[in-house]
């Protein structure tokens, strides 16, 4: 018992050391990648029958040209691309944009 407790402190010691050293974006990434893949999919394929997942509503949302942004409100916003064919010059406003991973991007204003 007193064994199973000891691991299960330092796994959550882990986890705790493992977050604190991620980005921001990198942690973004890990809690709304998936789903924000998924809308994402649904948006570029026009499928109405998907609904906006809720944990984007405080977000502006939009694709366009084979790509789709996700941008926060906040003080200081920050816009996640998702481009699944890769990323081109191809956004109006200019951002200068950093990958995250093969098809995930961040840019700050």
């Amino acid at each position: 018992m007193k064994k199973g407790v000891i691991a299960l402190l330092g796994l959550i010691l882990a986890v705790i050391i493992v977050f604190s050293l991620s980005s921001k974006e990198q942690r973004w990434l890990f809690f709304n990648g998936s789903i924000a893949e998924v809308y994402a999919t649904a948006l570029l394929t026009q499928n109405v029958s998907y609904k906006q997942p809720d944990r984007f509503i405080d977000y502006s949302v939009s694709a366009q040209g084979g790509y789709v942004v996700f941008s926060e409100h906040s003080d200081e916003p920050i816009s996640y691309g998702y481009f699944p064919n890769g990323i081109t010059s191809v956004n109006s406003e200019k951002l200068q944009w950093e990958a995250l991973t093969d098809n995930w991007y961040v840019a700050h204003p």
